[in-house]
């Protein structure tokens, strides 16, 4: 018989969307809680508000009780908050509280280069999860060949592109330039190079 985990997703934006429709596909998955701070959706089950089949998981605001739920890991796709410095603290101080939860994490929080970019928040994360005996994994669009990709896509949708530039230094900030319009888009990242 195959193993199922028990996954809490926090944040049903975009990417929660997609996990809670991977979560009813796969058999080897049970979603337990889901956690939102979105008046709208909470109290609604948690397949019904993207129009998906009811999952019997009712959207909380309360991410400390579905914590208390048994649960392998949390799939923590929440928006990225910074501090008065610009740092990611207050972000790493929620995986850690996930962490010391004794649950797994996977999430899309721009840490993948905390290592090297935020030493004291790399070491206050993993020392987290070493001391509750649990893991953590940063994963999604970012880093990679996709964040060099988007540009470009987006050039191709315009016709007509005077200059496309792309600068790429712990965030990347994308300009692309169609006749005296500007379209700017900026995510964070820690790769570090530069494409012009």
């Amino acid at each position: 018989m195959m193993k199922q985990y028990k996954v809490i997703v926090w944040g049903l934006g975009n990417v929660g969307r997609a996990a809670i429709r991977m979560i009813q596909e796969k058999q080897s998955l049970q979603l337990v809680a889901a956690v939102d701070i979105d008046p709208k959706k909470v109290g609604k089950d948690a397949g019904e508000i993207f129009g998906f089949a009811k999952t019997g998981v009712t959207v909380t605001d309360d991410i400390d009780e579905a914590l208390k739920l048994d649960a392998d890991v949390v799939l923590d796709y929440t928006p990225l908050v910074r501090d008065e410095k610009g740092g990611f603290t207050p972000s790493a101080v929620d995986v850690c509280r996930l962490l010391k939860a004794k649950k797994n994490v996977i999430t899309t929080l721009p840490i993948y280069y905390s290592q090297a970019t935020t030493p004291d928040l790399f070491k206050m994360i993993n020392d987290t999860a070493k001391e509750n005996g649990v893991s953590y994994l940063p994963t999604g669009l970012l880093p990679g060949a996709y964040a060099s990709y988007i540009p470009t896509v987006l050039a191709g949708l315009m016709g007509h592109v005077d200059k496309l530039q792309f600068n790429q230094v712990k965030t990347i900030n994308i300009i692309i330039r169609v006749g005296s319009k500007f379209l700017d888009m900026v995510w964070i990242q820690s790769n570090f190079h530069r494409i012009s």
